[in-house]
C-alpha cells in the first residue's frame, strides 16, 4: 500500500484514497508520559479546553489522550473538516483560559485513566510514577494546574513541528493548520524500578496480570512478539475457557520502548475460586509455547488475520495514522503489505525468543486481598534504608500516646527524608514526585516507586518546623490539598 504525503503550514500530512466522508486526524506528540505527577491530567486539560471552544454540533469530532498521542479526529464533507482543523489549531494558539476552572470540574467528575487497571498497574510497579508509569494515575492535583502551566504546555507541545494530519482523502481546498511554530518533541528515555522479580502484587482490579519483558528493537521483534501472544490467547481460550470455563475472556497489550525494549501484558478474567488455576494453567502455556514454538498452523492463522487489511478502507486508514504517528517518533512504518510479509515469514524460533525473558522478568498481578503461596515469585519488600544526617524531631507527648516507640525520630536533612517509627524508610529529595498536604497538617511525602511516608507534624516535637523544613525543600509547585481547591 501506498499513501501520499504532503505538507501545510509546516505540517506533514499524509493520506490515502477512502471513501466518503472525509475523515482527518490530527496528532500531536504528546501525552500523558510527558507530564509529571504534579501535572498530570493537563494534556486532558488542553485538549477538553480546545474542543469545548469550538462551535457546532459535536456529531462527527472527538479528540483522545494516549500515553504517547493527542489527537483531534472529526468526519464529514471537506469543508467541515476544514473548519474544525482550522478552529483546532486556532484555539491551540489562543486557549479561552477562562474556561479553565470549569473544565477541571468536567475532568474530575469524568476521572479515569489513559489504559486499563490491570496494564496501568503493571507500568506504574515497572516504570514508577513517571513517564509512562502515570497512565494508571488519576489527577492528584488537577486543581492546582495553572494557568501558566497550560500555557508552557502548549507553547512545548502543541506546535507544528510536533503534529502531523492524517486523511481519508486528498486534502481540501483551502485546508489550513495555523499552528504556533515549535520543534519536534522525542520520547524521554523510559527508566525502570529496582524489582525483586520475579515477584507477585496487588493490583486494584478483579482481574488477573502477568506481564514479562520483550525485546523490541526491530520490526521482527515487534511481530513475532505479538504474534507469540496472539498464539498464546487462543491456546488459552481453547484450554482455560472452553475446556475448564475458568474464564471468559483474555487478551494481551504491548508496550514498546523506544529504546528497542518493552514488556507484554495480559489479562485474564477468572473468578476468585479459578485464579489459581488461570495463572498456572496460563504460566504453563507460556512456557510451553516457550520450549516447543507454535505450530506452522498457528503461525498461518496469525498471518490470516491480516490477511485483507491492505485493502480494508479502515485498516489503510489505521496504516496511514500509524505511519504518521512513527514519523512523529522519527522511525519507520511498516505499511499493511509490509506487515503482513513479515507475518508471514516468521518461524517459529521468533516466537520462542519472544519469550526469552518469561521467567526472570514475570510480574503477576491479583486481586486485591488475594494472597499467591509460591516460592518462586518475590513479594514486595519492606522499605528499609539506613537513616540520612539532618535536623533531628523525636517523638512528642501526643507523639507517645499514638504508642511511637521511644526511639521514634524523624530526620530532615540534605539529601531528603529518614523516618524510623520502629524501622527506618527514607525518601531521597531526587526522589520525591508530589507531597499532600492535608488540613491537620500532615504531609504524605509520595516517591517515584509508589512509597508514601507519612509525616505528623503533632507525634513529633516541633513537628511544624519539620513539615515547614520539607515545605521549604520541595517547594509549593510539588505539593497539593486533601480538599479539592474551591472553584469559584
Amino acid at each position: 500500500m501506498t499513501f501520499e504525503r504532503t505538507e501545510i503550514d509546516g505540517v506533514p500530512v499524509f493520506w490515502v484514497a477512502g471513501p466518503e466522508p472525509l475523515t482527518a486526524h490530527l496528532v500531536f506528540r504528546v501525552g500523558v508520559r510527558d507530564e509529571t505527577f504534579m501535572t498530570t491530567g493537563i494534556t486532558h486539560l488542553v485538549e477538553h479546553l480546545t474542543m469545548s471552544a469550538i462551535q457546532g454540533p459535536r456529531h462527527g469530532r472527538n479528540a483522545s489522550v494516549e500515553p504517547s498521542f493527542t489527537s483531534f479526529m472529526v468526519t464529514g464533507k471537506p469543508h467541515v473538516v476544514t473548519a474544525f482543523i482550522a478552529d483546532v489549531c486556532t484555539k491551540l494558539g489562543s486557549p479561552e483560559l477562562d474556561r479553565l476552572p470549569v473544565e477541571k470540574k468536567i475532568l474530575n467528575a469524568e476521572g479515569g485513566m489513559s489504559a486499563g487497571p490491570v496494564e496501568a498497574a503493571h507500568v506504574r510497579y515497572r516504570y514508577g510514577l513517571k513517564s509512562v508509569g502515570l497512565v494508571g494515575v488519576v489527577p492528584p492535583a488537577l486543581n492546582a494546574i495553572t494557568e501558566n502551566q497550560v500555557q508552557e504546555h502548549l507553547r512545548s507541545y502543541f506546535t507544528a513541528g510536533n503534529a502531523a494530519l492524517v486523511l481519508s482523502g486528498p486534502p481540501p481546498e483551502g485546508l489550513r493548520l495555523p499552528l504556533p511554530q515549535g520543534p519536534r518533541r522525542p520520547l524521554a528515555t523510559q527508566d525502570r524500578m529496582d524489582l525483586p522479580l520475579p515477584m507477585w502484587f496487588e493490583q486494584p482490579a478483579p482481574l488477573l496480570g502477568v506481564s514479562f519483558e520483550i525485546s523490541a528493537a526491530t520490526d521482527d521483534e515487534r511481530e513475532a512478539a505479538c504474534a507469540m501472544a496472539q498464539i498464546v490467547c487462543e491456546r488459552a481460550h481453547d484450554e482455560l475457557r472452553q475446556k475448564h470455563g475458568w474464564i471468559y475472556d483474555i487478551d494481551f497489550t504491548p508496550v514498546f520502548h523506544k529504546d528497542g525494549t518493552g514488556i507484554m501484558c495480559f489479562e485474564a478474567d477468572p473468578p476468585p475460586e479459578h485464579l489459581e488455576e488461570t495463572r498456572l494453567g496460563l504460566l504453563r502455556i507460556l512456557r510451553e509455547l516457550r520450549s516447543h514454538g507454535p505450530t506452522q498452523a498457528e503461525l498461518d492463522a496469525v498471518a490470516e488475520s491480516w490477511d485483507g487489511y491492505e485493502t480494508d478502507p479502515e485498516g489503510r486508514f489505521d496504516a496511514v495514522i500509524g505511519a504518521a504517528r512513527y514519523h512523529l517518533i522519527d522511525e519507520p512504518a511498516l505499511d499493511p503489505a509490509g506487515r503482513l510479509s513479515l507475518v508471514r515469514s516468521l518461524t517459529p524460533s521468533q516466537c520462542q525468543e519472544a519469550l526469552d525473558k518469561l521467567d526472570q522478568s514475570l510480574l503477576v498481578g491479583v486481586p486485591e486481598g488475594v494472597w499467591l503461596q509460591d516460592e518462586g515469585l518475590n513479594t514486595e519488600q519492606e522499605r528499609q534504608h539506613a537513616p540520612l544526617r539532618g535536623q533531628v524531631y523525636r517523638r512528642s507527648i501526643r507523639g507517645t500516646i499514638a504508642g511511637l516507640p521511644s526511639s521514634a525520630q524523624l530526620v530532615v536533612g540534605d539529601e531528603g527524608i529518614s523516618l524510623n517509627e520502629g524501622n527506618t524508610c527514607t525518601i531521597r529529595w531526587e526522589d520525591v514526585v508530589g507531597v499532600q498536604r492535608f488540613p491537620d497538617g500532615m504531609l504524605l511525602v509520595i516517591a517515584a516507586d509508589g512509597y508514601q511516608l507519612p509525616i505528623r507534624p503533632a507525634w513529633y516535637a516541633k513537628g511544624k518546623e519539620a513539615a515547614q523544613h520539607v515545605q521549604m525543600k520541595l517547594g509549593e509547585h510539588m505539593i497539593f490539598d486533601e480538599e479539592p481547591v474551591p472553584v469559584q
